[in-house]
């Protein structure tokens, strides 16, 4: 089956079939490079994973731990922020290894549903802002509750380690998650502003990244401040120096302080080195080469795919194409 297919199509199919030994997941973490099936370009990622690209599990993580543990497991989805369409139905997923689940808008009961082996339950909603409240049973008593709150406004961000301490050589990291939460501490999981990232003391920074499938920039690898866009939770990677010390993480958030905070080391800096242009732009040069016999009084066509934003066609050292832009029409070259 596709990529695109449905987990629990794909399990129900493979799962009451002994005789299958199973059948592969693409993927277990989105990856750079074939943006789909949810967004295409300008997204650069594929968002078939059960993680994103920072390892925080998705919504279809649930669905299969609720099939592979014996834990109980009880997931609702999808967020339940939605300006807009008060009144507008929505459909309610809930990933659970329960034998039933009443679900509650509210205060208000949506209807108990008794839970079909491999499959999610579902609820047509009409939207109103509050909280989904899921009660999962067994035997007949609640073992497990879960919940999305309709949340406000981004208005700060909570920073955890993944670890308390690390050790001073060199070569151990902590991953920090950064997660934007409301005034009450909840996570804002439509949050989408940006954040500015600083290290002072003996640590420094090695990797920054966000998960957005539209964040166009590279995965930085650069120490200093930084700034990347949230979807909700982002996070990045510390090294210890090889001394004793000790090392401070700072954030800058909102969108307005961080551009305080850029602007700020810009003017530190005017004194140092020469300003750098605000637009920085990549050059690369693809060469080739090719035989072709005595093309005298023949017409030649050279085809090429998109390289790049604006193109510069060489033949010889003659140009035969200049500035071409990636969306012009057709890439057919005549000489």
């Amino acid at each position: 089956m596709s990529a695109a297919t449905f987990a629990e199509q794909t399990w129900t199919h493979y799962a009451p079939r002994p005789y299958v030994s199973g059948y592969f997941v693409w993927s277990g973490f989105d990856y750079r490079g074939e943006p789909g099936p949810n967004y295409t370009y300008p997204a650069i990622n594929a968002q078939f994973g059960l993680h994103d690209m920072c390892g925080f599990p998705k919504d279809l993580y649930y669905y299969y731990q609720s099939q592979w543990q014996d834990q109980p497991v009880l997931h609702l989805l999808p967020h339940w922020n939605w300006p807009g369409k008060e009144g507008q139905q929505i459909i309610v997923y809930c990933f659970c290894n329960c034998e039933e689940v009443e679900l509650f808008l509210n205060g208000q009961s949506q209807g108990r549903k008794t839970v079909k082996k491999y499959s999610p339950l579902t609820w047509p909603v009409k939207y109103a802002p509050g909280t989904l409240l899921a009660r999962g049973y067994k035997g007949g008593q609640q073992i497990l509750t879960s919940q999305v709150e309709t949340v406000g406004e981004p208005v700060a961000v909570h920073l955890s380690p993944h670890k308390p301490a690390i050790q001073g050589n060199g070569e151990d990291l902590a991953i920090i998650a950064a997660q934007a939460n409301d005034a009450q501490g909840r996570l804002v999981p439509t949050a989408s502003s940006e954040i500015a990232f600083a290290i002072t003391g003996r640590g420094e920074s090695s990797v920054w990244a966000t998960a957005t499938p539209h964040r166009t920039k590279r995965i930085n690898m650069c120490p200093g401040p930084q700034r990347r866009r949230l979807t909700g939770v982002c996070w990045q990677s510390t090294a210890w120096k090889p001394a004793r010390g000790r090392v401070r993480f700072r954030r800058f958030h909102l969108a307005e302080r961080s551009r305080r905070f850029r602007w700020a080391r810009r003017r530190r800096r005017r004194a140092a080195r020469r300003r750098r242009p605000s637009v920085s732009t990549t050059t690369t040069v693809y060469r080739g080469a090719f035989e072709l016999p005595d093309t005298k009084d023949t017409a030649v066509s050279l085809l090429l795919r998109d390289l790049g934003e604006q193109q510069w066609i060489y033949l010889n050292g003659k140009p035969i194409a200049q500035n071409v832009a990636r969306d012009a029409a057709g890439h057919q070259f005549d000489f």
